[in-house]
């Protein structure tokens, strides 16, 4: 899939609020975009059409700086996350020469994938069809409903 593909199918995510941005199991970080509407089945916590999934490492940064990431402190981590309620998208992007996730929130801060480790980029983008994209063999690809909850 190229970056236009890519944008086609993430535009409905540009100006809309990340309702719940949650910490997942390890270092995990989890959007929930939009409105609110649903549950998790086995978690009974709110869910949204569209979501976006940091799955190992990613950061948060500035113009000027990381302001907290993957590897911060579990306080940081907490603070911050919740920080980022309420904000808007204002991009999505994929960066690098493997495909990376960029995300520009209306505060002018970016969250960035990237990944550290010998495999894939590790990421999520939840379509409202069911769908996401995600990472294989160097390529964003696009896949069809395995179920319902994040990774």
């Amino acid at each position: 899939m190229n970056q236009s593909e890519f944008d086609d199918l993430t535009r409905s995510f540009i100006g809309l609020e990340l309702s719940r941005p949650w910490r997942g199991h390890g270092s995990a970080l989890f959007f929930e975009v939009g409105p609110l509407t649903q549950a998790y089945e086995r978690t009974n916590r709110p869910r949204a059409e569209r979501g976006l999934e940091f799955s190992w490492c990613w950061r948060v940064e500035s113009s000027r700086s990381i302001l907290f990431g993957s590897y911060s402190s579990d306080r940081r981590i907490n603070h911050g996350v919740a920080s980022l309620a309420g904000l808007t998208i204002e991009a999505i992007s994929l960066c690098g020469r493997l495909p990376e996730l960029c995300v520009r929130l209306s505060d002018g801060r970016w969250v960035t994938s990237f990944a550290t480790s010998e495999s894939q980029p590790d990421w999520g983008v939840y379509l409202p069809d069911g769908s996401w994209l995600t990472v294989r063999r160097g390529t964003v690809v696009r896949e069809a409903e395995k179920n319902q909850n994040p990774k």
